[in-house]
């Protein structure tokens, strides 16, 4: 009788953390909701939501004028078949660098290792934004939010000074 107990109290356990889990995994889904898109940090949470969600035409209003510029059906096309790399990866927004018209939004990828006890890695990647009639929008992102045939060189951008050594 004694292990017919011990076996009924794991079971209760077990099915305890299983619905545990199963709560912790809804209340997060909720978790995640559109902001002001009055600033850089705002645009790219947006942005990262509605490709998320497959809101493929607001994420497209974010994107600055460019070219090359995809349409629409390219875009939606592209998030499609980049379906499963952008479902493994968690995104942590962190600080606006401002220059003037134009913003970098550094981020945090966090991709969870595939063995069972391994750890996720983190990397630090930066989304550009230019400011387009008093709003901000995104001229680039990091992989795979981002085709990397949308990549353009930036014209107003001002060349770098060569480093020349000091003269005696």
């Amino acid at each position: 009788m004694k292990s017919d107990r011990f076996l009924t109290s794991i079971l209760i356990g077990i099915a305890a953390l299983a619905v545990l889990a199963v709560v912790f995994f809804f209340a997060r889904q909720g978790g995640q909701a559109y902001t002001s898109d009055t600033s850089p940090q705002g645009v790219v949470q947006n942005y990262l939501l509605a490709v998320n969600q497959d809101n493929f035409d607001l994420a497209y209003q974010s994107l600055a004028q460019m070219s090359p510029m995809p349409t629409l059906a390219q875009f939606q096309q592209y998030f499609l078949n980049s379906r499963q790399s952008i479902a493994n990866i968690s995104i942590q927004i962190g600080e606006t660098g401002l220059a003037g018209d134009q913003a970098s939004v550094m981020m945090v990828f966090i991709q969870p290792d595939s063995s069972p006890f391994g750890t996720a890695s983190h990397f630090q990647q930066t989304a550009s934004l230019v400011r387009e009639n008093g709003t901000w929008k995104i001229t680039q992102m990091p992989y795979p939010y981002w085709d990397f045939n949308w990549i353009q060189a930036n014209p107003t951008a001002k060349p770098a000074r060569p480093l020349t050594p000091p003269t005696p």
